[in-house]
């Protein structure tokens, strides 16, 4: 019978630092190469996505860095039902370019007026917006509108202001 190659180092290792600690080891680092693995994907998806021209001839923005020149991000609208107690959050989304804009990997948190981070439900994490034009997209927050200070996507924070609570 033939030993695959892996045990044997894993048994040479065992014999001499013990079992516990070669077994420790191991996973450790099968672990740290998993990781590095599903990292080096997403980073992959990532950059064949931007490289690309998509069928729509989109461009791909999937940072605040990326947005910069092709267009804005700005809280539309913040309103709590009569009676409720979860906010509705629209943010209105500006192209100024000449191509669709495909926004990728959005991410939000609400921030109260307090500091404390409120996890936004029902927001999509992708938003095609046309050429020279708006698009709005609207999620909830478990909290109270008048309570909200600001919204953080990407790595901005945007302000909540007076003219947004509706």
């Amino acid at each position: 019978m033939r030993v695959p190659a892996w045990l044997s180092v894993l048994a040479l290792v065992a014999s001499s630092i013990g079992c516990k600690d070669a077994a420790q080891i191991v996973t450790e680092k099968s672990v740290s190469a998993a990781k590095e693995t599903s990292k080096g994907i997403a980073e992959g998806i990532e950059s064949g996505r931007k490289s690309g021209e998509s069928i729509d001839g989109a461009t791909i923005v999937s940072s605040a860095a990326d947005l910069a020149g092709k267009g804005t991000v700005s809280v539309y609208s913040v309103s709590t039902p009569d009676g409720g107690t979860n906010s509705e959050v629209t943010l209105a989304f500006e192209n100024t370019t000449d191509k669709p804009l495909r926004l990728t990997k959005l991410d939000f948190i609400v921030i109260d007026k307090e500091g404390f981070s409120k996890k936004p439900h029902g927001a999509a994490s992708e938003l095609t917006v046309p050429p020279k034009a708006k698009d709005k997209l609207t999620f909830q927050v478990d909290e109270k509108a008048a309570k909200l200070a600001k919204v953080r996507y990407w790595d901005k924070d945007l302000e909540i202001g007076a003219d947004a609570h509706k």
